[in-house]
């Protein structure tokens, strides 16, 4: 009998151009350990896929200003790290959505123009339920930037007992096989937007006039 070897548990698309970068942000959280074991796992995670990545953390005692004509220092290299993105993977918690809410959206309308036509995973953690009604206020909010936020979060239960302090998961609820299929559209939307950005920039769009292929 011959031996098939299984799939990679993550095939990179064979698109053309620069490798595409993603940014893992995290919400600030006053659960803070459990926030940094599901960052080591999704880090790990992208890490084996050879996922190109930053980490950023939106803190919530960082004042931005959004109707401010000159940002701030910290306004102002937050929006650069997001700029050089192409696609966002959110790291939310569930249990502390109405705290974190305020500062999510101070920070999305602070960097506005980082956001748009780009795509937007989510991954929620908490307890033994994981709500994720506030996740689709944030999404409404990403949408009204002009961003592409994508299907259902990945939901992390039980985060307190099933990952470790460095990364591992235990027990597995198929949080791997739901990043792999995430991470292929959200590459498959990062480059088809990338591509089209390049072709006429996002900021032009409704300036410049339309062009009509005979």
């Amino acid at each position: 009998m011959t031996h098939v070897a299984p799939p990679p548990p993550y095939a990179k698309p064979p698109f053309d151009g620069p490798a595409l970068r993603l940014a893992l942000v995290l919400g600030d959280s006053r659960l803070g350990h459990l926030r940094d074991r599901v960052a080591g796992w999704a880090q790990r995670e992208l890490a084996r896929r050879q996922v190109a990545f930053d980490v950023i953390v939106n803190q919530r005692q960082v004042p931005v200003y959004p109707a401010s004509p000159r940002p701030n220092a910290v306004q102002s290299t937050l929006s650069e790290r997001l700029q050089c993105a192409d696609m966002f993977l959110l790291l939310l918690s569930a249990e502390e959505g109405l705290d974190q809410e305020p500062a999510w959206s101070r920070m999305v309308q602070a960097t506005e123009a980082a956001w748009q036509a780009k795509p937007i995973g989510f991954i929620v953690y908490g307890g033994k339920l994981t709500d994720s009604t506030w996740v689709d206020q944030l999404r409404l909010s990403f949408a009204e930037c002009q961003a592409m936020p994508l299907g259902r979060p990945i939901s992390c239960a039980h985060a307190h007992e099933r990952f470790g302090t460095r990364g591992e998961l235990y027990a597995s609820l198929g949080e791997s096989q739901r990043l792999t299929y995430l991470l292929a559209r959200l590459t498959w939307w990062a480059h088809a937007l990338r591509q089209a950005r390049l072709a006429l920039p996002y900021n032009l769009v409704g300036n410049a006039p339309a062009v009509i292929s005979p």
